[in-house]
């Protein structure tokens, strides 16, 4: 059920001005959104010199969006995870950009990321990295420093971006593994610019020769990449007047930069080289490694690399193999096969997938593609390359005649349609652990490191039904074979105490007839519903909410956290609660108005209690709490909607509907002030405060008149139904989850220390990095809390304050104006 709210939101395109050089390098080193930094380096190399960049007004074209790229960056720039996420307000600014898109008359298609297995080294990078933000986490609690917790996604971002997506008639599709490729591909079929993060994009893009493989034959130019990066956006919804019509980016412009001195053959191969989260440790001929380690220039590191080695790839001519072949006889015989294998992984994330750049067309046009019909658009044939470890194979990789591009199995194949329609529309994610054989990494959130479990461990029942269903409709299709992730037990990544371990799972195969069963016998005989009351709850999706807070609460006792005795005495689950309640009984206020109502009330506590005092009350235990029953809800709403997937829709769930998170968890900052103050008071007296004391104060009356008592009683009754409904709910649990997995911990928890500053990225010159493993090379990671101080900066705001008619009237002379300016901010290689 959808909950709507009416929305009263003006919009602008004025900019404000660009950022610094040096403030968009470190914003690319502490980014966590990015799957990975495919091409180490490349980021800052390119932004040292103004020529491969210029101004583009985004207005009346079509646009392929990285969809992921595009959360990640508008949650970084203009949100919040601290308190556990501001989905609220995330989903003003999520909507604000939409709405935008179409004032500028932009139809844009969104490629959301798939499962990605994990090669080794990216396996130790991701490692590295997750232990380097835990450890960040410690050392800033410890110091009570709010501005040093590392900043981070919060886990229901993506949600909010999806559902907000959904109000607007455009496509979104999600490709079965990495997007980059796929969006380059439709972008040149469709003839129009790429928005995105990945480094990846600087390589695609630079390619002349045609990337889609004989996927179409008529002339084409290459598309235009639009760094999120350089965007200039204004989505506040503060502003009254009606705007411009475009939107400012800057382009890419790959012939303009220096990876235009590397022929189309030898580009992939360069990037290999340069460094990849993919292929690490490279080691190269001898004459270069002399090169490297003299190096007297004040250039950093890796533009030196670069620089190194187009030099010597420009000795040979531009299909030479010369290069490879020297590449490779570094290496002993017996490691041979395996850096060829490495280095075909990494090549392939430079090369087309046909088939599923078919299907996808095919699924963004509502028709088949290529007038392909012998198959099925849901349907992609899996590649039939095995690599036999030989010097041609990479070679054919580098002519883009093989790709090696799903690394195991199409895990899709065989699923009911439904499940594979809803699973290519983003409305649900496979379980990424079932069907990778490194294991997931469960998303980052704020934490704390005095609880010795995760914030993801009261859903742990949940994703391990969630596995033995796909490992039931695996056996049921007789293709066992692509549960690679069983190895044999499932892994995930998390924080256990202070460190990041590696839980082992196994997963028990449990017989499901799904022409049979329902999706709530399923859930009630595996989750251990003892009592589950019916639905009378008004609106309905408020019962899913208790159910999820029920689970939640009774499984705090694997915690070791004091907990209440019953829900109605818990502060956190009653803030939660009653800010859910009363966001759905403000459904008649425009969303500015709410989030600037939340915020006036969650800042309360700073007003009352601590007068002009530097400390702080804040609370990670329950910020821990918030984000661990976010956890939960999206892993049974994800397994909710799996299971109606897949049976029959006459035995769909008759007692789970899903509300918007943005609704339900509607402010992070709320829910910590309303869950402090119950938290004084006596668990006796918690049930009544809030919903006699609180949550009047939490409806957003504006004048006092019949209709608005009429609100407050029925968001009263609402809240006592709700809550004695939490109590109701009976779940018979194990009495310890020790037996459901056995847990390792991992050498990242023992290689480093945490970094407490942010080292200058230009004195990268370490001339005894060379041939050194790229986790040795490349291993600093930036904490995303710890920013320079904005006032010891300067900007550039000339180019920015004009009308936009007014720039594209005079684009040369904004040409001319960027032009001088970007070498006054952003500095000169």
């Amino acid at each position: 059920m959808n909950q709507s709210f009416s929305v009263s939101l003006t919009f602008t395109c004025s900019q404000p001005p660009p950022y610094r050089c040096e403030e968009i390098i470190y914003r690319f080193a502490r980014n966590p959104y990015k799957l990975a930094m495919t091409v180490l380096g490349l980021d800052k190399i390119l932004l040292r010199s103004f020529a491969p960049w210029e101004p583009f007004f985004l207005k009346d074209t079509k646009v392929v969006v990285d969809a992921d790229d595009l959360v990640g960056f508008l949650h970084d720039k203009f949100s919040t995870g601290l308190y556990g996420g501001e989905n609220l307000s995330f989903y003003m600014v999520v909507r604000s950009f939409f709405l935008n898109l179409q004032c500028s008359n932009v139809e844009p298609y969104f490629i959301l990321r798939g499962c990605c297995d994990m090669k080794n080294q990216k396996l130790k990078h991701k490692q590295k990295k997750e232990f380097n933000v835990l450890s960040q986490l410690i050392t800033a609690v410890k110091l009570n420093a709010l501005d040093k917790i590392p900043k981070v996604l919060n886990l229901s971002a993506r949600d909010v971006f999806l559902y907000a997506l959904n109000e607007f008639p455009w496509k979104c599709i999600r490709v079965k593994s990495f997007p980059t490729t796929v969006c380059t591909a439709i972008a040149i079929i469709l003839q129009c610019p790429v928005i995105g993060l990945s480094s990846d994009y600087y390589i695609l893009m630079s390619k002349r020769q045609n990337i889609l493989n004989s996927l179409i034959s008529q002339p084409y130019s290459s598309p235009t990449f639009l760094t999120l990066h350089l965007a200039n956006l204004n989505l506040s919804g503060s502003s009254k007047s009606s705007g411009e019509k475009e939107m400012l980016f800057h382009k890419f412009i790959p012939k303009l930069s220096i990876l235009a001195r590397s022929s189309d053959f030898h580009l992939p191969l360069l990037a290999v080289l340069v460094g990849t989260d993919v292929v690490s440790n490279v080691r190269l001929p001898l004459e270069l490694q002399e090169k490297l380690q003299t190096n007297n220039s004040t250039i950093n590191y890796s533009q030196h690399r670069l620089s190194v080695l187009l030099e010597w790839f420009s000795q040979f001519d531009s299909n030479s193999i010369k290069p490879l072949e020297d590449v490779i006889n570094c290496y002993p015989v017996e490691q041979r096969t395996s850096i060829i294998n490495d280095m075909i992984h990494g090549i392939s994330r430079f090369v087309c997938p046909l088939e599923e750049t078919k299907s996808v067309m095919s699924l963004l046009s509502d028709k088949s593609y290529f007038n392909d019909t012998s198959t099925n658009t849901f349907t992609t044939i899996k590649s039939s390359f095995r690599s036999s470890g030989s010097v041609e194979d990479v070679i054919n990789s580098l002519k883009g005649t093989i790709v090696a591009y799903l690394w195991h199995e199409d895990y899709t194949n065989g699923w009911p349609p439904r499940l594979l329609y809803n699973f290519r529309k983003g409305i649900l994610f496979s379980k990424p652990s079932i069907y990778s054989s490194r294991g997931v990494f469960l998303l980052t959130a704020v934490e704390d490191p005095k609880c010795p479990f995760s914030v993801h461990e009261t859903s742990f029942l949940i994703r391990r039904l969630h596995y033995q269903i796909y490992v039931s409709l695996e056996r049921s299709l007789s293709m066992e074979n692509k549960l690679v992730g069983l190895n044999p037990d499932v892994i995930e990544y998390m924080r256990q105490n202070d460190k990041l371990v590696m839980y082992q799972i196994p997963v028990k195969y449990i017989p499901l007839d799904f022409n049979k069963v329902s999706t709530d016998e399923v859930i009630k005989e595996n989750l251990g519903f003892v009592k589950l009351p019916e639905n009378n709850l008004i609106p309905k999706l408020l019962y899913s909410l208790a159910v999820v807070l029920s689970f939640w609460f009774q499984q705090l006792k694997y915690t070791s956290i004091e907990i209440p005795s019953v829900f109605s005495e818990s502060s956190v689950g009653l803030a939660v609660a009653s800010c859910a309640v009363a966001n759905i009984y403000n459904d008649g206020s425009s969303i500015s108005e709410l989030c600037e109502f939340y915020n006036n009330l969650s800042i309360m506590p700073d007003q009352l209690s601590i007068s002009g005092s530097n400390s702080t009350n804040f609370r990670i235990d329950i910020v821990h709490s918030f984000n661990a029953i976010q956890s939960t809800f999206n892993s049974f709403k994800d397994l909710v909607t799996t299971l109606n997937c897949l049976v029959p829709e006459n035995k769909q769930s008759n007692y789970f509907t899903f509300g918007q998170s943005w609704i339900l968890f509607p402010s992070g900052k709320l829910v910590h002030f309303l869950a402090t103050q119950l938290a004084s008071l006596e668990p006796c007296g918690r049930r009544y405060s809030v919903i006699r004391v609180w949550l009047p104060k939490l409806l957003f009356i504006k004048e006092r008149n019949p209709d608005a008592t009429s609100r407050l009683t029925k968001a009263i009754n609402t809240l006592i139904t709700f809550i004695d409904l939490c109590d109701m709910i009976k779940i018979s649990l194990p009495s310890s989850l020790d037996s459901f997995y056995s847990i390792h911990e991992l050498e990242s928890n023992y290689v480093r220390e945490t970094m407490h500053t942010v080292p200058n990225l230009c004195d990268r010159n370490n001339t005894n990095l060379v041939n050194k493993p790229s986790n040795s090379t490349f291993n600093v990671i930036f904490p995303r809390g710890c920013r320079e101080r904005r006032e010891n900066r300067t900007s550039n705001k000339r180019i920015y304050n004009k009308p936009s008619a007014e720039n594209i009237v005079h684009s040369a002379q904004v040409r001319c104006l960027f032009q001088s300016n970007f070498h006054s901010t952003y500095g000169k290689t």
